[in-house]
Parts: structure tokens; C-alpha cells; sequence
């Protein structure tokens, strides 16, 4: 094989280059990692194919040669609600918006999405040190070809779109020509990150390097959750509670405005089985009633010796997210497990901006690249890509002015440039 063709591998990572991936990967995206392919492999709503290049040479077994890069694309149904509470659109979105909510009502279509559907950030690809981001989308729109061939063949795999999810700034298609094949470059809300400093021994030292008033509200979300027990499950409490978790998990996922795939009630026991202590799922009672639940990732180290919280998925009764305050909790536990384990941040996701930054997370701009197979669909998206913009968010001023200025030399966007996959 030419180092320049990706193979493709459907759904797992051959256990005979199991250590040679994470190798590659070493922490950068927990969501490429072999763990993590592992429990969502034969996944019901989540198919999975991953994309190798190698170096030239020879070799032996399912991957020849030296993996130089890899690259995670998923086949997921999509259902967009209409954008218009998030998003400010121009007149020619408005009329995409138009044709793909007719009366409102949800647009539904299949896509293949370079990156990971189920979580927030940069997780498409990691290649070698070297390659430049105009070569690295170049050879992820090649992927997307050769993924299109292949599907000709698989009639239940075939794709509406082509979707290349979360890429930082400079990391991106508007880079290279790509738009001339019919790539549209979108802006969405951005993912908050929120900072950590490793020598914080607990949350009363970054309650420390809050201002008042988010220090305030910070105690006021512990006392008004007083109540509130909190049980960390293993993974034969969690396939005992399935349905429980799975019932918490719909209510909120549910609502959202834009659904890729989802989760299965499985996985919540598989990916505590694969993950052991570096995925936490945390049970919230209370009365002796389970009213919600949080659960997330602690990523490996990277070459450079930091580690990452993924906040995943959150599952609440809404009428006692209202009573009890259970979502700002579940954040406030986020950041004490990344203290808990030496953590340089808390990576929480795009939605619910707000209340993230009012207790420290940073906005980190985030794009997505959308090639629709519908001529006429990729033509008003290629048209009015620059009109499809978030509504202005404004942070709250949150830390304190020594704290602040500590995060702005590190950047906001550290968050993810510090674990090397801008590249």
C-alpha cells in the first residue's frame, strides 16, 4: 500500500496493533483510543470504520508497515431540529433552513462523520508530527472518497453527508481547495474548557482563584444539592441499572436541538468494563430515588504528561434538575475528579454556555466541514457558509485578575493545542 491511501478496517483495532495505535494516539483523543473502539464496537446506533496510513515498506498482518496515521469515521442517522435558537442565520440560510425544516418539523438524514459524534473536540485524526493541516484534510476528503466507493457496495452504509467534526482554527478545510469540491466551513457554539492548575490539592483551591460571585454561586449549587448522594458505580452495578441510566440518559438527550447517533443502554456497563477508573459514572440519589446520573473520561497521558476530563453524558429528572440544581453538581464534580487526578483541564462540551462560564470555562472556537451529496444542498451550503454563525456569547468574568491572566498566557484554546492535535 501507498503511504498516501488510507485502509479501511471495519469497527475494531486488530489486537496485534492494539499498542501500536494507542502508541499513536498516546492520549490525545480518548475517543481513538483501542479502549474506547473496543466498547462500542457492533454498536447499534454507531457504525464505526477507521482509516490507517502507513509508511512505506513491507509488513505483515491487517495493517502493514508503520501506522503514520488514523483516522475514526463514524455512520450515524442525524436529526437536526431548527436552528434558530443558537444560531444567526443570513437570508441564505435562512432558506436552507427552510427546505430542511418544512413547517418546523426535524430534518433527518445519515452521515458519515470524520470524528466523534458523541462528544465535543478535535477527535477526526492524529497523523505524525509534520504533516501540515492543508495535507491532513486533503487526505481526510480522500478517506471520504474511498469510504464513498466502498458504500456502493454496502447499501446500508451509504450517506447523505460528510461531515468533519470539531476542527480548531488553522486546522481546517477552508485551508486548502476543498471548497471548490464542495466542502462548507460552519461555526457552532464553542466547546467550554475549563483550567486546572496541578498543584491544586481541592475544589476550595480553584474556589480560591474564582471572584466572589463565582464562588458564591459555587457554594450555593453544593447547598442547595446538600441532599444529593452520590454513588459511583462499577460496571455490574451499571449493567444491573440499565434501564435506570438509560431512562435519565433519554430525558435529556432528547431535547437536543442537533442528535448524532446516541448512546445505547449497553454502554454504560461496557464502557466501565473497558475503561475501569478512568470512567467515572456516578449515580445521584435522593429520598431513595435515583434522579440523575453524570459519567465521564480521564485521559491517558500525553507526551508531554497531561491529563484531560471528558465530560460525556448527563442524564437528569428535569423536575429535580430544578428543585436540586443536579446539572451544576455534576460540573462541580467534574472539576473535582480532574483535581482528583492531576488534570490540566475539564473539557465540558458546547451546550449550556452560561452556567459554564460562570463557574470558569473558557470558550475554545470550534468548526465543522459539511459536504452534502444533494447537488443543490451543497451548493446553498457552500453559498451561505459564512451567514451560519453562533449568536454572540459574551464569558463571564469568573476568575480572579491573577488567575485570569495565568489562563491568557496559556490561551484558551490550550485546551486542546496542548495535547498536540491542532495537527
Amino acid at each position: 500500500l501507498s503511504s498516501d491511501q488510507p485502509t479501511f478496517l471495519w469497527d475494531r483495532v486488530p489486537k496485534d496493533r492494539a499498542a501500536e495505535w494507542d502508541a499513536l494516539v498516546a492520549g490525545r483523543s480518548v475517543y481513538m483510543g483501542s479502549q474506547y473502539l473496543r466498547a462500542m464496537e457492533d454498536h447499534p446506533k454507531v457504525k464505526t470504520r477507521l482509516a490507517v496510513w502507513t509508511s512505506e515498506g513491507t509488513g505483515s498482518g491487517a495493517l502493514p508497515d508503520r501506522l503514520t496515521g488514523v483516522a475514526v469515521f463514524q455512520r450515524v442517522s442525524i436529526e437536526s431540529r431548527s436552528p434558530d435558537g443558537h444560531l444567526n442565520l443570513g437570508w441564505i440560510m435562512r432558506l436552507v433552513n427552510r427546505v430542511l425544516h418544512p413547517g418546523g418539523k426535524p430534518f433527518t438524514f445519515s452521515a458519515w462523520v470524520a470524528g466523534q459524534s458523541l462528544g465535543s473536540g478535535p477527535h477526526a485524526h492524529v497523523f505524525e508530527a509534520g504533516l501540515s493541516a492543508v495535507d491532513a484534510a486533503l487526505r481526510i476528503d480522500a478517506a471520504f472518497r474511498a469510504l464513498a466507493r466502498k458504500d456502493k457496495l454496502c447499501s446500508d452504509l451509504s450517506a447523505s453527508a460528510w461531515i468533519l467534526k470539531d476542527q480548531l482554527p488553522g486546522a481546517d478545510l477552508k485551508l486548502s481547495n476543498l471548497q471548490r469540491r464542495g466542502w462548507a466551513q460552519l461555526a457552532f457554539d464553542p466547546v467550554m474548557v475549563l483550567p486546572l492548575k496541578q498543584d491544586w490539592h481541592g475544589i476550595e483551591d480553584w474556589m480560591d482563584a474564582l471572584r466572589t460571585k463565582a464562588r458564591t454561586k459555587v457554594k450555593a449549587i453544593l447547598q442547595r444539592s446538600s441532599q444529593v448522594e452520590l454513588v459511583p458505580l462499577d460496571a455490574a452495578q451499571a449493567e444491573a441499572m440499565t434501564d435506570v441510566l438509560y431512562g435519565l440518559y433519554c430525558a435529556v438527550y432528547g431535547r437536543a436541538g442537533l442528535v448524532m447517533g446516541g448512546l445505547a443502554p449497553a454502554d454504560f456497563a461496557r464502557l466501565k468494563r473497558e475503561h475501569g477508573d478512568d470512567f467515572c459514572l456516578v449515580a445521584h440519589s435522593y429520598e431513595g430515588r435515583w434522579v440523575g446520573f453524570h459519567c465521564g473520561f480521564c485521559t491517558a497521558e500525553t507526551p508531554t504528561g497531561e491529563r484531560s476530563i471528558e465530560a460525556y453524558f448527563v442524564g437528569f429528572e428535569p423536575s429535580f434538575n430544578k428543585k436540586l440544581g443536579l446539572y451544576q453538581r455534576m460540573l462541580v464534580e467534574f472539576v473535582r475528579w480532574g483535581i482528583q487526578r492531576d488534570a490540566s483541564r475539564v473539557i465540558m462540551g458546547r451546550t449550556a454556555l452560561e452556567i459554564k462560564s460562570g463557574i470558569g470555562a473558557l470558550p475554545v472556537p470550534l468548526t465543522l466541514s459539511v459536504r452534502f451529496r444533494n447537488p443543490v444542498l451543497r451548493a446553498l451550503m457552500v453559498l451561505g457558509a459564512g451567514l451560519f454563525v453562533p449568536k454572540p456569547f459574551v464569558p463571564r468574568r469568573a476568575w480572579r485578575e491573577d488567575a485570569a491572566l495565568d489562563w491568557a498566557e496559556r490561551g484558551a484554546e490550550s485546551g486542546y493545542q496542548e495535547k498536540g492535535l491542532s495537527a
